[in-house]
């Protein structure tokens, strides 16, 4: 699996987009600055440095992206490239915005380009009445909840937020890019903007009252007839309705529909041990929970775990759970299941290993 010290690199698939292309041929050159390390050196300095672990498998995918493959559906996370040309001695943010982009290539290869948008047609409509798709209120790209890319793993036995025995994990909080690719929205909550209006009657009672032949008077303006109970409970009535429609999100693809954009996801992960919970020596096998803020939605991936591992993502509130089984390479994606007010986590066993990450 492990490219060979000697000799030259394994030729790009032609197919390799340009981006990809260029962020693969940019680490090689880096690489070849610093010594050639062998993929095993790399994997042992990484473990050695406390973050996460350069595999075989995550190493041969960044250094010869491989677009025939089925499971290679994105690109390692950026966490990875930045262990690696730490690694090496290099500075790892110029090659940040060049990773993104190569990202969304890569997801969306099949696909048009992202950065060029067709217009979108308002034919028919008048231009008075024409709206931006998406939430209410939004403008332009949807922008990011949460920019920055800090990534602090979590101290060893502690116990994440209610999961059993502790658990290791790691977030990231992809940054804020001003091109992105466009996510699929869900459709708003006719109630929004109103549950919380009084609603003025087109008749307004005017009353002036003459005092001593003076000019005040008095003006009293009547809300909405209805009372806020009956308020409240149309309110709740929306709000069911639109959680019917989100509901719909279950079991889709986080790649078909576009919310798997890795500059806003934020990513909890686990090594998988053989001394669950104790922790004490990881294997190169990781779970991930992955979570977009755009959709609202989490799925599960399962990454240098042995063939036959099992991932499954669950969502604690009412116990609906996807699972993938790992193939010859060790990976798996789940389908997404809709976070939308609720609280969900990822574990995988296999091969006498098991691990979990945090709730969210």
């Amino acid at each position: 699996m492990a490219t060979p010290r000697r000799g030259g690199w394994t030729p790009l698939d032609p197919e390799v987009p340009p981006y990809t292309r260029a962020l693969t041929e940019r680490l090689r050159e880096s690489c070849l600055r610093a010594g050639r390390p062998s993929f095993r050196q790399l994997r042992m300095r990484s473990t050695s440095s406390g973050g996460v672990t350069l595999t075989l498998a995550t190493l041969s995918r960044v250094f010869t992206p491989d677009p025939s493959a089925t499971d290679q559906r994105s690109l390692p996370e950026w966490v990875y490239y930045e262990t690696l040309l730490e690694l090496l001695g290099v500075d790892a943010a110029p090659f940040r915005e060049l990773w993104e982009r190569a990202q969304r290539e890569w997801r969306l290869r099949e696909k048009a380009t992202p950065e060029a948008p067709a217009e979108p047609c308002t034919a028919d409509v008048p231009e008075s009445r024409a709206e931006p798709s998406g939430v209410a209120g939004s403008s332009g790209s949807p922008r990011a909840r949460e920019s920055g890319a800090d990534v602090a793993p979590a101290a060893a036995g502690e116990d994440p937020e209610g999961a059993p025995g502790g658990g290791v994990g790691l977030e990231e909080d992809s940054a804020e890019s001003d091109e992105v690719a466009p996510v699929e929205r869900l459709p708003e909550s006719p109630a929004r903007g109103k549950t919380l209006r009084y609603s003025f009657r087109p008749a307004i009672l005017l009353v002036l009252v003459l005092l001593f032949g003076g000019g005040a008077g008095v003006l009293a303006v009547l809300p909405d007839e209805r009372s806020l109970p009956e308020r409240a409970e149309e309110s709740v009535r929306d709000s069911r309705r639109t959680s019917a429609v989100t509901r719909q999100s279950d079991g889709s693809s986080p790649y078909e529909t576009e919310c798997a954009d890795p500059t806003r996801v934020r990513v909890f992960y686990s090594h998988l041990y053989r001394d669950w919970p104790r922790q004490n020596e990881p294997t190169t096998a990781v779970v991930r929970l992955h979570y977009s803020p755009t959709c609202r939605t989490v799925w599960a991936v399962l990454e240098d775990a042995a063939p036959g591992s099992v991932a499954t993502l669950r969502r604690e509130s009412d116990g609906a759970e996807l699972s993938c089984t790992a193939g010859a390479n060790g990976s798996c994606i789940t389908p997404q299941l809709d976070d939308a007010g609720h609280r969900s986590f990822a574990e995988a066993h296999g091969d006498g290993t098991y691990a979990r990450t945090r709730s969210f």
